[in-house]
């Protein structure tokens, strides 16, 4: 069983789905909850289709979040990295979940924020892979963005910034030059993001200290 199957096995659990939709994917996909088209019946009736390449899964009991909302920044994110043709899965978990993953695949016997896993596999009509997974500790996000004083939406997009760019190339532990060009472009994507709020909403975003995103985004 390859690395994406086997973590996603880990996470299965029986947390219903915050969606009003799920995405039309080809037998194969290992990303769960997606639902699959019966080939003779076609698809199933009284469902709100998207084509949205980033999904964004609740796997945790504890807070309520804004899922629509975090899968339309997700989104943004993505076209931010020019990664429109890409398939990404953000999962949101607990402690003792990311713990488990950290534990199975890097080693390390404690939780993070946020762990990312990119494949080399590409995206096709016969098999619909993502080409990367992201999962966050919605306990950690939370502990984040009090210190911050952020909403724990906000702190999300943050770790899904921060995965997405590690997913496209970047790596801040490789050397404080390429620690300080991924900055730039996780402060760069959340000034992005900010203008994709303001066009959505009719120029009446939330609160900015509320998104505020990586500190003071400029005007």
């Amino acid at each position: 069983m390859n690395l994406r199957l086997r973590w996603k096995k880990l996470l299965s659990s029986k947390v219903p789905s915050h969606k009003s939709w799920f995405r039309f994917t080809t037998t194969g996909s290992p990303t769960p909850n997606h639902f699959l088209p019966d080939p003779e019946k076609g698809f199933r009736p009284g469902r709100k289709v998207s084509w949205m390449p980033v999904e964004v899964e609740n796997r945790q009991r504890k807070y309520t979040l804004d899922i629509g909302t975090l899968e339309f920044l997700a989104n943004e994110v993505q076209k931010a990295l020019d990664k429109q043709s890409d398939l990404y899965t953000v999962t949101i978990v607990n402690d003792r979940r990311i713990r488990l993953v950290n534990r199975m695949f890097r080693g390390k016997n404690m939780a993070t924020d946020v762990l990312s896993f990119g494949y080399d596999s590409t995206p096709s009509a016969e098999a619909l892979f993502p080409a990367g997974e992201i999962l966050i500790s919605v306990e950690r996000a939370d502990r984040q963005a009090r210190d911050q004083k952020i909403s724990l939406e906000a702190e999300i997009v943050n770790l899904i910034i921060h995965g997405m760019c590690h997913i496209s190339g970047y790596d801040h532990e490789k050397n404080p030059i390429e620690a300080e060009r991924m900055k730039k472009m996780e402060r760069k994507i959340s000034g992005m993001l900010l203008v994709s709020l303001r066009k959505t909403n009719g120029n009446q975003t939330e609160d900015r200290a509320n998104f505020r995103i990586h500190g003071k985004i400029p005007d």
